[in-house]
């Protein structure tokens, strides 16, 4: 199921009113499903005409604090440590104001009495709906002065896919929050491309460079829609250029009409209530699924095309574009391995705007590949080099990107080998495609049927094993493929990783309670059953499960050689300071404790810091690793 996401970073740009009328179309076409994940404000069941929901669900996606008054000693320890001012004092009492607390805990954790929990709230409902054109749509609605929104969109979309799973549906199409936030973040994860609506003003036009930046950090392929284009056309051609320089692609410029106005009033989507309107969605439609997967017109296409036999699951433009995509490799400088006819070096020179070095041990593979670059008028951005892989003329780190695409089988008893240089030659990233089992049987008998595929292909699962042995990788794969992309500087991150669990090292955590539940004594109970020397670190405890706890960091009988933070963000930035004056160099912050302003603190004052990872997923991830190796070392 492809899943769409349209997002505006900027409100009130026309999104659902685009998103509606993009759903009724696709589902002439396909059958579709529709998740209105603008939890905040919910409003695209209405403008496709959904006035009741068949059925409603009540969801708990957050918590709140509660106060046992009875075990409260009136120590104010709570009321002076609310970050968010949720807690009143009366009567001698603290009192939880539930519109403000946003449930982090903090008042538990600081609490003498143990007097404080946390328990979860209905905050959101979901509404389960089917419109009148044919497809189901599932909505979520925050209640007013609720928090958890991006939960609650996690929520709607998980039932969305499980829905549109049980109805066969070839799309989902997602109505995003406005702006850049968590409910934002949690819409557009697992999108196969994002629809970015905007309008020719200056603020939209900062709100767009913003969204898109997020939608690149994942990865995630993008188009623009322009809407209301003619109300300031100099500022239209100011997105347009901005598009050309981030090289996205302008799906539509849809001009102003109050129709589109009075289309809402009537709870229709514009493509029913002006069905001229009709030819405009359906180019955003052709353009969404042409995208970066084709050359720029047809005579191009055709002339790739021209010496393959064509199979309805093989498209050798689409299949090298979603490559490149996958490994985000955009305005790069990158090694080609293998010249076949060019058409990865062309499609990475012409639409992703790398410069590129292909090599091939063939002078007629690279003759026609040089041919078709000089025809698609791109040699000056391909450099073509007779070179074996196997034996790379490159320096180390030469390119930022190394890219082989169904090159490796050709060398199956040497792509070992081909791999390490690929590695040693890459700066950043090395990006493999390579077909399976089944790829391999479709390329011998319908699309070359003069090679032997079946007995080159290379083992994918013993494939992405030996690239593991370089860095992590993730892995998409396809119906003929898979391509794997693995990025090099994670390798820093994961000896810093080792250096941190360094049986050697002694922790302290911060974050403990009493309550074994919480997230501070998992990581306490997890380190000390994995044989650390690790301290409990509590200003409201004497004991921690039997052990002594310290009230602060300078107490402690020895200085730490590694700080883990299971605390807010806020008493994150607190303790860096006190770490800094001990000299404690290597802090973990657990998920949920960093901040760009504690994060940055650490790089400034020579702090090795981990951060958004947690220390017993990495603890257990490298003891498995350790185990593995010595199964490894005693087989031999």
């Amino acid at each position: 199921m492809k899943k769409i996401t349209i997002l505006s970073g900027k409100g009130g740009v026309g999104k659902s009113s685009i998103a509606a009328s993009l759903a009724v179309l696709l589902a002439r076409r396909n059958r579709i499903i529709a998740a209105d994940c603008d939890v905040d404000a919910p409003n695209l069941a209405l403008v496709l005409g959904v006035k009741k929901f068949r059925k409603t669900e009540k969801i708990q996606t957050s918590e709140k604090a509660v106060i046992e008054h009875k075990k409260c000693s009136s120590c104010k320890k709570c009321f002076n440590s609310c970050y968010f001012n949720a807690i009143e004092w009366k009567n001698d009492k603290p009192i939880i104001n539930n519109l403000l607390c946003e449930g982090c805990g903090v008042c538990q954790l600081v609490c003498p009495e143990n007097a404080i929990k946390l328990i979860k709230v209905e905050n959101a409902a979901i509404g389960y709906g089917k419109t009148k054109y044919g497809f189901e749509i599932i909505s979520g609605q925050l209640k007013v002065g609720e928090s958890g929104s991006g939960k609650v969109v996690s929520y709607v979309k998980t039932k969305a896919e499980k829905i549109g799973k049980k109805e066969n549906a070839k799309i989902m199409i997602t109505d995003a929050a406005a702006g850049i936030g968590c409910p934002v973040i949690a819409s557009i994860a697992g999108s196969d491309y994002v629809v970015a609506i905007t309008e020719p003003t200056p603020s939209a036009l900062s709100d767009l460079n913003r969204a898109l930046q997020m939608v690149n950090h994942f990865k995630i392929p993008a188009g623009i829609v322009i809407n209301r284009y003619d109300i300031n056309r100099g500022f239209s051609r100011k997105i347009e250029k901005f598009a050309k320089k981030e090289n996205i692609k302008i799906l539509e410029k849809i001009p102003y009409d109050r129709k589109f106005v009075d289309a809402l009033v009537n709870l229709k989507p514009i493509v029913i209530y002006d069905k001229s309107k009709i030819k405009i969605f359906e180019n955003i439609i052709n353009n969404i699924f042409l995208r970066e997967n084709k050359m720029t017109d047809k005579e191009t296409k055709e002339h790739l095309k021209s010496s393959m036999q064509q199979y309805d699951d093989y498209d050798p433009i689409k299949d090298r574009a979603d490559a490149l995509r996958f490994g985000n490799i955009k305005n790069k400088n990158i090694l080609d391995i293998g010249a076949g006819k060019g058409y990865l070096a062309i499609l990475a020179a012409k639409n992703f705007n790398c410069n590129v070095t292909t090599i091939d041990y063939s002078r007629e593979k690279i003759n026609i590949a040089k041919e078709n670059a000089g025809k698609e008028e791109v040699l000056d951005k391909i450099r073509f080099k007779l070179n074996n892989a196997l034996d790379i003329s490159f320096k180390k780190n030469s390119f930022d990107a190394v890219v082989s695409f169904n090159a490796l089988h050709h060398n199956k008893g040497n792509y070992e080998k081909i791999i390490k240089e690929m590695f040693r030659v890459a700066k950043d990233k090395v990006v493999v495609t390579e077909i399976n089992e089944f790829g391999a049987k479709i390329f011998d008998e319908h699309l070359f049927p003069t090679e032997n595929h079946k007995d080159m292909a290379i083992d994918l699962k013993e494939l992405e094993n030996k690239l593991q042995h370089y860095s992590r990788v993730k892995r998409f794969d396809r119906k003929l493929m898979s391509t794997f992309v693995c990025e090099k500087n994670r390798d820093n991150m994961k000896n810093l990783i080792n250096e941190f669990l360094d049986k050697k090292n002694v922790f302290a955590v911060i974050g403990v309670s009493r309550n074994p539940e919480k997230y501070g004594s998992k990581v306490y109970i997890d380190l000390k059953k994995a044989g650390y020397n690790v301290y409990p670190i509590n200003p409201n405890a004497d004991a921690i499960f039997g052990d002594k706890c310290y009230s602060e960091l300078k107490n402690l009988p020895i200085k730490p050689d590694v700080v883990d933070l299971a605390v807010p963000p806020k008493i994150t930035e607190k303790i860096l300071r006190n770490c800094k004056k001990l000299g404690v160099d290597k802090v973990w912050m657990q998920p949920g404790s960093e901040s760009g302003k504690a994060i940055n603190f650490c790089k400034n004052n020579n702090i090795k810091v981990l951060h958004g990872i947690c220390v017993m997923v990495e603890r257990l991830s490298s003891s498995r690793g350790k185990a593995n190796l010595e199964k490894r070392q005693k087989a031999f």
